[in-house]
């Protein structure tokens, strides 16, 4: 005789947002866009505090024991995940 799976939570990925009510996947992508946003804003300031540390200078700031000045950079999109 077979056994019953008694469990009865959903087994769908988290990254799949639920259907069922009007407008909940235009919610899901916009929460899901404006995590992307954050992380990204996260990464890129944490990324520049750590160049800040291990370089000792501030963007364009020239210092007594360095002959040169730290140069600047421009942004750059990330790539898209791959679907």
């Amino acid at each position: 005789m077979p056994v019953k799976n008694k469990h009865t939570t959903s087994q769908q990925s988290p990254t799949v947002a639920p259907q069922g009510l009007p407008g909940q996947s235009e919610f899901y992508q916009r929460i899901r866009e404006q995590a992307r946003i954050g992380l990204r804003t996260l990464l890129e300031g944490v990324m520049q505090e750590e160049l800040q540390a291990l370089l000792r200078a501030a963007w364009g700031e020239i210092t007594p024991e360095r002959k040169g000045y730290r140069n600047g950079f421009y942004s750059r999109d990330w790539a898209p995940p791959r679907e």
